[in-house]
């Protein structure tokens, strides 16, 4: 079950149109470049968590490969003795989803097949699909990619038209299981929680096991559950890539 989440108002233009049929002139900067064909890859979980740790569009190939050799080494030294380490990564929206409100007059360029800038934008994303879902007097369109794309940043990309009046993510609800990437003094790290007891509305107890990558080795640092051990000295370091997950911080 997914829901939606207002949009935060950006006011940044990322990208511009000029002329009258709507062509896309100017590419993404370089915040937000990567190269569109490189996705969608082969492993999912890898290049979902290294969509949302980096925060591209498109998830940069060092961060892909790091993740996907981590996760695999991890798993491969301590599934027997921890089988929460087979928890996989899920990204807290729809990687190949954007809901988006056009104007009017969009909408009729849309109908009438007319040059319009969301085909002009769907060509350089490479967008496969726009459904509709009418939600009172509000016509939303749902744009579905080819590509594994951080829809934060394609939101923010398409919102700077002034014919797309708002753009936004394709948010989950709810809670659930997950594993953390996360850097810390240049290794990276990796949170695996165990999350139960009414996780619809947020689960109520939380276990934890956190790892580090060190040059080429795991080293496992500890277990933590939330509501009945004492914080452990790691878990001011382990949080960060929760609490950014799960709050934004």
């Amino acid at each position: 079950m997914r829901f939606r989440i207002p949009l935060l108002v950006l006011t940044i233009a990322l990208i511009t149109s000029c002329g009258n049929e709507d062509r896309v002139t100017a590419p993404p900067p370089a915040n937000h470049q990567g190269n569109i064909t490189d996705t969608p890859r082969e492993n999912a979980e890898a290049e979902m968590a290294a969509l949302w740790f980096a925060g591209k569009l498109v998830a940069p190939q060092e961060d892909y490969d790091a993740i996907l050799t981590d996760l695999a080494a991890i798993r491969g030294e301590y599934l027997d003795s921890i089988p929460e380490v087979a928890i996989e990564f899920f990204p807290p929206w729809v990687v190949t989803e954007l809901l988006a409100h056009f104007t009017d007059e969009t909408w009729d360029r849309i109908r009438n097949h007319e040059p319009n800038v969301v085909d002009s934008l769907g060509t350089v994303f490479h967008a496969t699909s726009l459904d509709t879902l009418r939600l009172g007097s509000d016509l939303i369109a749902i744009l579905g990619f080819e590509g594994r794309l951080h829809p934060e940043r394609l939101a923010e990309i398409y919102a700077s038209f002034p014919e797309v009046l708002s753009a936004e993510p394709n948010h989950y609800c709810c809670d659930w299981s997950d594993v953390y990437p996360g850097e810390v003094d240049g290794h990276r790290t990796y949170l695996f929680r165990h999350g139960y007891g009414d996780c619809p509305a947020g689960c109520i107890n939380s276990d934890f096991w956190y790892f580090r990558r060190v040059d080429g080795q795991t080293e496992y640092v500890g277990t933590y559950s939330k509501w009945t051990d004492p914080e452990p000295a790691w878990w001011a370091e382990a949080k960060h890539a929760y609490e950014r997950y799960r709050f934004g911080n």
